[in-house]
């Protein structure tokens, strides 16, 4: 099987989950962060524009999962407005 190469169209900057202002990635949830074995936060990971991983999925796309994650959204708008 070939090996798959990345190319402009497929790195970071392109992607949907990609978050320009801050150059991170949401793919997923954030992660912890350990300092002296405690987790004292968690972040998404950072990336540069020009990364690339197999889960690209192009900006502007809705994913397959899109309803769930905006249902919770508004769950969550509604909590913050009582």
């Amino acid at each position: 099987m070939p090996k798959k190469k990345a190319t402009p169209d497929t790195y970071c900057w392109n992607c949907l989950y990609y978050e320009d202002d801050a150059s991170r990635c949401r793919r997923y949830a954030p992660r912890p962060i350990l300092t002296d074995n405690i987790v004292n936060e968690t972040a998404w990971p950072d990336v540069e524009p020009r990364d690339w991983c197999g889960e690209f999925k192009v900006a502007g796309t809705v994913p397959r999962d899109g309803w769930l994650r905006q249902g919770v959204r508004h769950k969550a708008d509604n909590f913050l407005e009582d």
